[in-house]
């Protein structure tokens, strides 16, 4: 049985209706793009009713086109094993090797002999703060890693701002 693919010549989509004997049939020519080229959708078949049909349409020629020589299904895999065997002959391209990982080096500094923590001692003092919602956002705004609910009582501010090296000597307590 021979192998023909028909093309849409103007639709990335196309459906028709042909007639098989007394029963209608509708065919989609699919698979069509617009970009880049503009190609249009196909349809493969080895129904010699259906290639007959087609041909017979008013729509051939004009719509949709023959695009594949009359092939079997022999020739049409023996075609598809040429294909694969070029694409095989493509070489791979070479695996990505990720970077070593740099642990980075801690330097004490002088004075502080090695082996012993360093313990940062900033300290961030806020003036501007007077009462509970000013620390709240303070904090908020300074470690981004809070939320917003962890801070929801005095104590927790407090709490948080001593943890986190902040005091607030000019807190009212109401």
């Amino acid at each position: 049985m021979p192998i023909k693919k028909y093309e849409s010549i103007a639709f990335a989509k196309l459906s028709i209706p042909i007639k098989l004997g007394s029963k209608a049939k509708r065919i989609e020519f699919k698979g069509g793009v617009r970009y880049p080229k503009r190609r249009g959708g196909t349809f493969v078949t080895d129904d010699v009713r259906i290639q007959k049909a087609l041909e017979r349409n008013s729509g051939y020629n004009r719509k949709f086109k023959r695009v594949s020589s009359d092939l079997t299904r022999g020739e049409q895999d023996k075609e598809n094993a040429e294909v694969l065997t070029k694409l095989q002959d493509i070489p791979a391209a070479p695996p990505v090797i990720a970077p070593p990982v740099v642990e980075p080096i801690i330097v004490p500094p002088i004075g502080v002999p090695i082996g012993v923590p360093i313990v940062d001692i900033t300290e961030i003092i806020a003036d501007e703060v007077t009462k509970f919602q000013e620390g709240k956002n303070f904090l908020l705004s300074k470690f981004p890693d809070l939320n917003s609910p962890g801070l929801r009582s005095k104590a927790l501010v407090r709490e948080v701002a001593a943890a986190k090296g902040v005091t607030f000597p000019n807190w009212i307590e109401e």
